[in-house]
């Protein structure tokens, strides 16, 4: 007699297990050199069961062993068994919260906010790792940070958030979630002729105002 080699499988898709088919399990060769004899197979040192591994048989994540019990009509027997390999290779599945437009809340034009984690499944792993980066508007990189760190300060400008999950078996999936700063700060300018400010004809001044305490720069002023 000669069974399969050990062999590895991925777990059926959304599943935790696999289901075996027809003689997928067989031995190579199971023949006696006088008739009469029996074939019988254990899984996991179970019982005994009559020919082999059916169809339908379903093995869980982690190692099953199988073995096959030749016996010829005098009680002779031989033994032989392989391992068969289940794997969850199934990545979990990740749906990113909606993009959002937020206003500074701070001075210095950053919007401190708290995240909300997404929507994560899995197959298999009842317990998965979520964690999140940042590519910052100024093209920066922070994280990665832990679900525990979700209260994030972002610049103006537009902040994308990746997200990944990562269940038990080291599988991931990312989403993209976008968050837009839009600066709040309101600059007024007031144009004063000559009359109001000097006496010098042709020359005048302009009167910058802003909602927020801070300096006011200005650039290509002619």
């Amino acid at each position: 007699m000669v069974v399969q080699p050990d062999i590895t499988l991925p777990a059926d898709d959304d599943v935790c297990t696999y289901t075996s088919v027809a003689g997928e399990f067989d031995p190579l060769i199971a023949v006696d050199n006088c008739p009469g004899y029996t074939l019988t197979h254990q899984i996991n040192g179970g019982p005994v069961v009559t020919g082999t591994v059916p169809a339908g048989t379903i093995f869980p994540l982690g190692q099953t062993v199988i073995t096959y019990i030749l016996t010829d009509h005098n009680g002779n027997e031989i033994t032989q068994s392989f391992t068969v390999t289940i794997e969850d290779t199934q990545a979990p599945t990740i749906v990113c919260p909606a993009p959002l437009v937020l206003t500074p809340n701070s001075v210095g034009c950053v919007a401190t906010h708290l995240l909300t984690l997404p929507e994560v499944t899995d197959n298999c792993s009842s317990t998965l790792s979520v964690s999140y980066s940042v590519i910052n508007p100024d093209n920066t990189f922070s994280g990665p940070y832990t679900a525990a760190e979700l209260l994030y300060s972002f610049q103006v400008g537009n902040s994308i958030v990746t997200w990944t999950v990562t269940d038990a078996a080291g599988n991931s999936a990312q989403c993209v979630q976008n968050i837009t700063v839009e600066s709040d700060v309101v600059i007024t300018a007031e144009i004063l002729t000559h009359n109001q400010c000097n006496a010098i004809p042709g020359v005048g001044s302009v009167k910058i105002t802003t909602n927020q305490p801070g300096t006011v720069t200005l650039n290509g002023v002619s």
